[in-house]
């Protein structure tokens, strides 16, 4: 994606320079995404924690570059805006044109990879929430041992641990 995104400055339309930012600012999301994703299935905290610290600043970056195209004339539907734009040559467009497939692709990989670290949090939520309630002798069938290591089905109200 930062193919074309690098050359913005080779543009001669603001417009177009907005679109490569945007370009930019989205695949900043998607490095934040990936590096989330191998945060949470290494079960590396502090990782996790500056992933989902990088990816607020990639989101809002996105959101800002995409607010900033917007106001240069080129809406939602991206396609649609640059044929219309008149002021455009020939390479213009198809500069503009690749953006917004870039955009467009990035964008679904976006949505699939945030959907994909959400199925996964869910699953770590699940078993996390399974654990402690173990571990609150929430689960009837947990056996539980005394101080003379005999088994005993019901042990009182005691709560093994909490987190």
């Amino acid at each position: 994606m930062n193919d074309l995104a690098d050359n913005r400055h080779q543009h001669a339309s603001p417009a177009l320079n907005t679109l490569a930012q945007e370009a930019e600012a989205l695949s900043s999301v998607l490095f934040a995404l990936e590096a989330e994703h191998q945060a949470l299935t290494q079960g590396d905290a502090v990782a996790l924690e500056k992933a989902v610290a990088d990816k607020s600043r990639a989101l809002a970056a996105h959101g800002e570059a995409r607010q900033l195209r917007e106001t240069t004339g080129i809406g939602p539907n991206i396609q649609t805006s640059l044929q219309q734009e008149n002021t455009f040559n020939t390479n213009q467009r198809a500069a503009g044109m690749a953006l917004a497939s870039q955009l467009r692709i990035a964008g679904e990989q976006c949505q699939h990879l945030n959907q994909r670290n959400g199925m996964l949090i869910a699953g770590l939520r699940e078993r996390t929430q399974s654990a402690l309630g173990i571990l609150r002798s929430g689960e009837s069938s947990v056996t539980l041992y005394g101080q003379q290591g005999e088994a005993a089905q019901d042990m009182g109200s005691r709560i093994i641990g909490t987190a």
